[in-house]
């Protein structure tokens, strides 16, 4: 299956909310038989280093010089993120949190660390979603070891949603799926989650970074990899 016999439509829509700079980053690279979409939100208090956008783009130069989807791939895609930010963190300690989403356009995996999110809804249900993980995140002087998820299969019409803590924590799963089945268009989706988050807010509206991808045409239905 190649980029050409599918259709991943990608809207988000990112915001620094209450704060002076926008913390979180994303980014995506479509390619001729794989991709990658990585979103990141930085836990760090150095508002002047983009800490998120320095993981996403080591960890997206990475893929570009050696495009794949395939767990090792993502270790090292992420690994390298993580060993940029501790290169970059002689004078402060910069901290991300962050997901890396590859695909080769019929399957798709993805690794965490941190609490950002990945949900992917298919049938107007939750079928995949990250785990959260607090002790995890790059930039730690600890050992480093993120999630990383099997393959799994794509269908027409499945749904991926990317989104950090200043949106996730407005939205609860129920929100979620209600407003999925509202929305027809990637950035519809968008659109009507962040009037969530924004709905949610009294005072202060942290950084919020939402990601939402349609699965279209030309997927196939195979079985999953472990």
């Amino acid at each position: 299956m190649r980029k050409q016999n599918s259709i991943f439509r990608t809207k988000f829509v990112s915001e620094s909310g209450s704060h002076i700079s926008n913390g979180d980053y994303f980014t995506f690279v479509e390619l001729k038989d794989y991709a990658c979409y990585c979103i990141a939100d930085d836990i760090d208090d150095d508002m002047m280093r983009e800490s998120a956008k320095i993981a996403v783009t080591a960890a997206v130069r990475l893929f570009r010089k050696n495009p794949g989807c395939s767990r090792r791939l993502a270790k090292h895609y992420m690994q390298g993120a993580h060993n940029e930010l501790l290169r970059e963190s002689e004078e402060t300690s910069l901290k991300v949190n962050m997901v890396i989403l590859l695909t080769d356009y019929k399957r798709v995996l993805w690794i965490s660390a941190g609490d950002t999110r990945l949900v992917g809804i298919r049938n107007k249900s939750i079928k995949w979603k990250t785990k959260d993980t607090m002790c995890c995140y790059l930039g730690q002087t600890e050992k480093f070891k993120p999630v990383t998820y099997r393959k799994r299969n794509l269908k027409h019409g499945d749904i991926i949603i990317l989104y950090t803590k200043g949106a996730w924590r407005s939205i609860e799963e129920t929100q979620l799926l209600d407003v999925v089945e509202k929305a027809k268009e990637p950035e519809d989706l968008c659109t009507r989650l962040e009037d969530e988050v924004l709905d949610d807010q009294q005072y202060m509206v942290d950084n919020y970074t939402i990601v939402a991808i349609f699965v279209d045409d030309g997927t196939a239905d195979i079985e999953s990899e472990e």
